[in-house]
């Protein structure tokens, strides 16, 4: 079994986040969500569908760095315009 400094419970927004900071921090981290995807109902909801028009508005923070890190893992970046 692989030792864990940190386990959090939950990917909503703050779960997602404290995950990612724990991360940066150096912190062997691991995210458990029961749901399919991240963000709880923001995501569920359709609220902030990352369509790649957002870094206009939050160049920083932790939203600006989970869509320039989406940008980079996506192999045709993201679709502009898919909402």
């Amino acid at each position: 079994m692989t030792q864990r400094d940190v386990v959090i419970w939950g990917g909503g927004c703050g779960g997602a986040a404290a995950a990612l900071q724990s991360a940066r921090s150096g912190a062997v981290t691991t995210l458990l969500t029961p749901g399919p995807w991240l963000g709880g109902m923001v995501s569920a909801a359709g609220v902030c569908a990352p369509d790649g028009h957002e870094l206009s508005c939050w160049q920083t923070g932790l939203w600006g760095a989970f869509l320039r890190q989406l940008e980079l893992e996506e192999a045709t970046g993201l679709d502009h315009n898919w909402v």
